[in-house]
């Protein structure tokens, strides 16, 4: 069961677009190594919140384990984008 969800995680991953960033006078070579950084800072950080666990409402069944790598994930999620933000990189519209 652990391997399927994995593969869902993986399978998600790659069907959402990445967003676009941007900074003026910045090269896309230059957006690319900030990115690059960013998700390894980002990966690398220590975990914020170890969570508790809470019932799902969706009828599915509760599985801990995917809670907190979909915790971990929003994480990682939140420092990547303020990495890049610190950067001084922004969004593109």
């Amino acid at each position: 069961m652990k391997i399927r969800s994995l593969w869902l995680l993986v399978l998600a991953g790659c069907a959402a677009p990445e967003p676009n960033w941007e900074k003026a006078g910045a090269s896309q070579a230059a957006v690319d190594e900030a990115m690059q950084q960013c998700r390894m800072e980002a990966r690398l950080a220590p975990q914020q919140h170890a969570g508790t666990p809470r019932p799902h409402s969706s009828g599915s069944p509760y599985t801990p384990g995917m809670e907190r790598v979909e915790t971990r994930d929003t994480e990682d999620v939140q420092r990547f984008q303020k990495c890049m933000t610190g950067k001084g990189f922004s969004l593109k519209p």
